[in-house]
């Protein structure tokens, strides 16, 4: 019977990615695996085939972004295609080309993995954080395959990239003190969500350091509607805020509609900032100030660290890289 990769995998006790990674010659596999796999090949007298190694290397190679449609409304969400549109940026003049692969097509994470990740097909990953699982993790990196997390990783062994949400409240909250705001509410998001709880709880601790005298967390899903309602709410207490930090463009319409229904004015009455901008808020007026994320760079550094990754014969440092937000200061806060 014809010996198969699968063989060689069995006997080197490596996968079968790893096995197709030695025989392309990828820089990225260690010297001693690579040497393993190959006195394997030679101990059974396996021969590559050729024309199928001559059609693999007419090809443009493969990076797989990983998505969990269950989780969150990718398709929907116009910062996922920045994401995609900066890492496409850089893989593109590379030669490689990016797949979108669904973590909820399959419901086994072994057998996720084996069909999408660890057969050859793609060369690399790039994942969010919430969809690395430990079980997916250290399969990764048992095969030794190259992968990249995007959000807060939590591991040092990891390479990651990150946009620093935590210091965008404190931009904001910052800004608003040194306007004489002295009440914050946050309105949109849910503490049960990565990115919103991240900010919520450093807009928190930002209030104590800057002096604000009340910080308020009004969870509501980042429609206008919820907002509109969260911030009705907020203005008919006894202690209404002056100042507002949103969670995104939707929530900043809202909360601009409810503003506006109280005869109260923005920034004078109420000062103003959401996180994102998006098209939406070119419809405020006046306009918003935002804590500008850059999610296209986010992309593209996860990307470039990536392509180092694969192209790095010795391996690279694992490291973390944080983007930080900046502030984009317009009519909605006191001058």
């Amino acid at each position: 019977m014809k010996l198969t990769i699968n063989d060689i995998a069995r006997k080197a006790g490596v996968s079968k990615s790893t096995v197709s990674n030695v025989i392309n010659n990828y820089l990225w596999v260690p010297e001693s695996t690579k040497e393993k796999v190959l006195q394997v090949m030679r101990d059974m007298n396996y021969v590559p085939d050729k024309t199928a190694r001559n059609l693999a290397g007419k090809k443009r190679h493969q990076v797989a972004v990983i998505i969990d449609t269950e989780q969150n409304n990718y398709f929907n969400d116009a910062f996922f295609y920045s994401i995609l549109c900066g890492a496409e940026s850089v893989l593109s003049s590379a030669d490689f080309d990016i797949s979108i692969c669904n973590r909820n097509q399959l419901t086994n994470e072994m057998l996720f993995m084996d069909r999408f990740i660890l057969n050859g097909g793609v060369s690399g990953l790039i994942i969010p954080a919430h969809i690395l699982t430990e079980t997916i993790k250290s399969r990764l990196v048992k095969d030794l395959f190259p992968f990249v997390v995007i959000g807060d990783s939590k591991e040092s062994s990891i390479m990651s990239v990150n946009i620093s949400n935590s210091v965008g409240s404190y931009l904001a909250v910052e800004l608003f003190a040194s306007k004489g705001y002295r009440s914050l509410a946050y309105v949109g998001g849910s503490f049960n969500e990565i990115i919103p709880s991240e900010r919520m709880n450093a807009a928190l601790k930002a209030c104590g350091q800057y002096g604000i005298r009340s910080c308020i967390i009004k969870e509501c899903p980042d429609t206008v509607s919820d907002s509109y309602n969260a911030m009705c709410e907020l203005l008919s207490s006894s202690e209404p805020p002056d100042a507002v930090l949103c969670n995104d463009n939707f929530s900043a319409l809202g909360v601009y509609t409810a503003v506006r229904e109280k005869s109260l004015s923005i920034p004078d009455d109420v000062g103003v900032i959401t996180f994102n901008t998006i098209p939406i808020a070119s419809y405020l007026n006046p306009p918003v100030t935002a804590v500008k994320i850059d999610t296209f760079g986010l992309g593209v550094k996860a990307a470039l660290l990536l392509n180092e990754m694969l192209l790095s014969a010795s391996g690279i440092e694992h490291i973390h890289h944080d983007i930080i937000p900046e502030l984009e200061i317009t009519g909605s806060v006191r001058m």
